[in-house]
């Protein structure tokens, strides 16, 4: 006697069983499965759960939207020139970073960028270090500790300017 699954009586195949039994074993579990979709009619999704699926399907196909910050003195946001606002988001595994950052006021080495950490959930399983720049010739290394903690090293004149666009780093 052939076992069979206890929801729906399926055939389960037999590992040695001679091939020539597959296919019959194939097709009666596909009438299994047909006969019964069609006793489990299923209702159609509500309207507030297409609006839920699709609000999810945009963060997966677009990203997460863009996170602002609040930065630690000394700091903030360049958006002159019709640059965006220096922000993060996570797409999948990574988080990205874009805009610029400037100085307000001449900053020590190792200078804490934002104020208050980022959220966990845009936090590195360890530190990691990115590199921007403040020209072509001078990058400069931002790290993003797993506290949450943005710093840039060395220390800045007041009026500095570092390009973070485009940057981005792992979470695991």
């Amino acid at each position: 006697m052939t076992a069979t699954t206890p929801i729906y009586g399926m055939q389960y195949l037999v590992p040695g069983e001679p091939a020539r039994n597959t296919r019959a074993a194939l097709e009666a579990n596909a009438f299994a499965i047909e006969a019964a979709l069609q006793s489990h009619a299923l209702a159609p999704p509500a309207a507030a759960d297409l609006a839920a699926i699709a609000g999810r399907a945009s963060v997966l196909e677009n990203g997460g939207a863009w996170q602002g910050v609040t930065f630690a003195s000394g700091w903030s946001s360049y958006t002159g020139e019709g640059y965006a606002t220096f922000s993060y988001r996570k797409e999948g595994p990574r988080v990205y970073l874009r805009g610029w950052l400037t100085t307000t006021a001449a900053t020590a080495a190792n200078a804490l960028i934002v104020a208050a950490a980022v959220p966990v959930a845009f936090r590195p399983a360890a530190t990691v270090a990115v590199y921007g720049h403040i020209d072509a010739a001078h990058p400069v290394r931002l790290t993003m500790s797993t506290a949450g903690e943005l710093r840039a090293t060395g220390a800045f004149a007041s009026g500095a300017f570092i390009y973070v666009g485009g940057l981005s780093y792992a979470l695991a």
